[in-house]
């Protein structure tokens, strides 16, 4: 972005200021765009619009958009259908509380995923896992796993 030494010269200030605001208005067109790619990319199936609050504000979006959320060194992370990660100030459980019931689902203490990007199931003796359309291995937990695929099934057979 640029920085500025002290003494504080107005017309430097001015110029970094400048360069911050032009930085700021191309991330919002990106996650604009983000937004309409996901939009036209995966009208399928209906979501709930829904505000995120992030460090730097919010980010409004449709739950159709979000494949999965995920816990990362104490951060949750929205994780859209772009593949673009957004860091929310809201836990998991808080998440849990207020998204639609019949589109998410916990597989693990770190991971909520919208049940309509799975693509496929594995349970095995050593491990249960699921892939996302998107490929992304999510491991489900043995103590969730009955759970999760009991409810699977419920949400997803037509």
């Amino acid at each position: 972005y640029g920085y500025i030494l002290k003494p504080i010269d107005i017309i430097e200030l001015d110029k970094v200021l400048y360069k911050v605001n032009n930085v700021f208005l191309e991330e919002q067109k990106q996650l604009q765009f983000e937004d309409k790619f996901d939009i036209l990319s995966n009208p399928v199936f209906s979501g709930t619009h829904i505000v995120l609050e992030t460090s730097y504000g919010f980010y409004a979006t449709n739950t159709r958009n979000i494949e999965y959320f995920k816990v990362k060194d104490s951060t949750t992370i929205a994780v859209m259908h772009a593949q673009k990660e957004i860091s929310i100030k809201k836990s998991l459980k808080e998440l849990n509380d207020i998204l639609p019931e019949s589109q998410f689902s916990r597989t693990n203490r770190f991971t909520l995923v919208n049940v309509n990007y799975i693509h496929k199931y594995f349970s095995t003796k050593n491990e249960n896992y699921i892939v996302l359309e998107s490929g992304i291995k999510i491991p489900v937990s043995s103590k969730l796993n009955a759970d999760f695929t009991k409810e699977i099934k419920q949400k997803m057979i037509l």
